[in-house]
């Protein structure tokens, strides 16, 4: 069983279940004997300009609600190392979603460089597939290395929102980029995600030994890696989700410390 899970939506994130509260993730986890929580709910800081209307409300002040919470309830779970992050969002030209001058209210930032669901925030509504959309997203990794703050990269090279595409997308990024982009993660100290509701999502589409095959290309470039179930319900994060993960892990080499903010 997995020993950490630093990817989880409250209710805070517009996109969760309103049941998909402090409490009820840590009753779950506390059954599941999960001793390292990370909790992640998606956030555009209204200093920086380029929020959709989704964002907007998702600001600072909403997501510092669940900081506050952890601080007076933490004592409850003393089994359970628990830390206050936040997702917040890539949209290219150098902008992202949170001034660094506020990173330092959080324990840990997850970015991810493909949300291109998220068409004209973050991915130009002109690129939809081809050589063009590649290129988007090996430069969008390699843009997101660069983010002095990020502790880890969510769902990398993951396809979102670009359904009838995954396959011609996984199978057409160059092997020599991929490597040029996993060097780059490891040297900016990078950590890498897997994502457990991502692998699923593969697996339905029978791409999940390809997207191995890339997570390959990172672990033979030492990368550091965590799991995260992305999840946005409080019934989400189940067994069967972490098996996948387990078997997904040891099948391509990848190494995952316990708590993968301190190595061990």
């Amino acid at each position: 069983m997995m020993k950490h899970d630093i990817h989880i939506h409250t209710s805070l994130s517009d996109c969760a279940k309103r049941e998909a509260t402090f409490e009820r993730y840590m009753e779950r986890f506390s059954f599941l004997k999960m001793p390292v929580i990370g909790f992640t709910d998606h956030l555009w800081d209204k200093v920086i300009p380029g929020a959709n209307a989704w964002y907007v409300p998702q600001d600072l002040e909403h997501v510092l609600k669940l900081k506050e919470e952890i601080r007076s309830k933490k004592d409850r779970f003393p089994g359970t190392k628990i830390y206050f992050g936040c997702e917040t969002e890539y949209i290219g030209n150098g902008v992202v979603g949170l001034h660094a001058d506020h990173s330092e209210v959080f324990d840990f930032i997850l970015v991810p460089p493909h949300h291109f669901h998220i068409t004209g925030m973050v991915r130009p509504p002109e690129i939809s597939g081809g050589k063009a959309l590649i290129q988007l997203y090996l430069d969008r990794f390699l843009e997101v290395c660069q983010i002095s703050f990020a502790f880890g990269i969510a769902h990398p090279f993951v396809p979102l929102g670009l359904p009838g595409q995954e396959k011609a997308i996984l199978e057409n990024l160059p092997e020599k980029a991929l490597e040029e982009c996993f060097l780059a993660a490891a040297e900016n100290q990078k950590s890498i995600e897997i994502n457990l509701s991502c692998l699923k999502k593969l697996s339905t589409l029978d791409l999940l030994e390809v997207y191995g095959a890339i997570m390959q290309i990172a672990a033979e470039k030492n990368c550091r890696f965590h799991i995260g179930s992305d999840a946005h319900s409080e019934t989400a994060p189940a067994e069967e989700l972490y098996a996948l993960g387990d078997a997904f892990a040891v099948r391509h080499g990848i190494p995952f410390p316990e708590n993968p903010f301190t190595g061990e």
